[in-house]
């Protein structure tokens, strides 16, 4: 019995010491059949990309990466925010201004070309803009030109908004400053205003009336300036903020007065 044990060990210690000699030899024989496909890649640009990923996945929730890391992504974006006009008729700027609301929906190709800090952004997206005026006035088309008038003695309960949906390309450039998220964007906004419309309400003997008029001469296209301020992540979300400006006046030459967009909100 003792025996028989004695030659198991051996056999044992003969056999470990074979895989360990198989083994020594696998990576020379490994080494020389097949070529290495890995590039090097140093530590800063690696806890970049690493870093950059994860600004990017926590301010873009619903980020769909299309190509590889630090190339072409595409984001969707949601604004909400309240606008007004500035430059206008006295009545437009007594408007209520709480009434005043933007919304926005838009999808954006996002460029890293030179490292996540940089990036380039084209995008496409639907907006609506809603102002609410002066319950004492109403937009009035009269020869084509838009103007506004008073709300006649006997009309009460009066309301008056002016509507814009629009087809938004937005081109916008955005610098990160630090890992933490944190960063500005600067860029443009072309809007092309597809529909808009005026509408008048008030009550008359007991009765409700609503008025739209259409066709009231907003120019096609219009363009905003906008600035995003990115808010660096942490514990907490706070969503990026941004104001909108437009050098370019609402109504077409002779259509109706000049009055000028600006916007403020966030983008969730």
């Amino acid at each position: 019995m003792k025996r028989l044990l004695i030659l198991f060990l051996l056999s044992i210690v003969n056999l470990t010491n074979a895989n360990h000699a198989i083994a020594a030899e696998m990576p020379d024989s490994v080494i020389r059949e097949e070529e290495s496909t890995w590039t090097s890649v140093s530590n800063d640009s690696l806890e970049g990309q690493i870093a950059g990923c994860n600004i990017f996945n926590k301010r873009n929730r619903c980020k769909i990466v299309i190509t590889e890391m630090g190339r072409w992504e595409l984001t969707p974006h949601f604004n909400i925010g309240f606008g007004g006009f500035f430059n206008g008729p006295e009545n437009l700027e007594k408007g209520d201004r709480y009434g005043n609301i933007e919304l926005g929906l838009e999808t954006s190709f996002d460029w890293h070309p030179f490292g996540y800090q940089n990036e380039w952004s084209i995008g496409l997206g639907l907006g609506y803009r809603h102002y609410e005026l002066n319950k004492d006035v109403h937009w009035e088309k009269n020869n084509l030109v838009m103007s506004l008038v008073a709300f006649d003695e006997y009309q009460t309960s009066t309301s008056n908004s002016l509507n814009v949906m629009s087809i938004l390309i937005p081109i916008i450039y955005t610098h990160y400053f630090f890992k933490s998220g944190l960063g500005i964007s600067l860029g443009a906004i072309v809007n092309w205003n597809v529909s808009a419309w005026a509408n008048r309400g008030y009550e008359f003997k007991g009765e409700e009336y609503s008025v739209d008029t259409k066709d009231i001469g907003q120019r096609p296209f219009t363009v905003d300036f906008i600035f995003k301020f990115l808010p660096p992540l942490g514990r907490c979300y706070y969503p990026p903020f941004y104001f909108k400006i437009s050098p370019t006046s609402f109504f077409k030459n002779n259509r109706g007065p000049e009055m000028y967009q600006l916007s403020c909100g966030f983008c969730i």
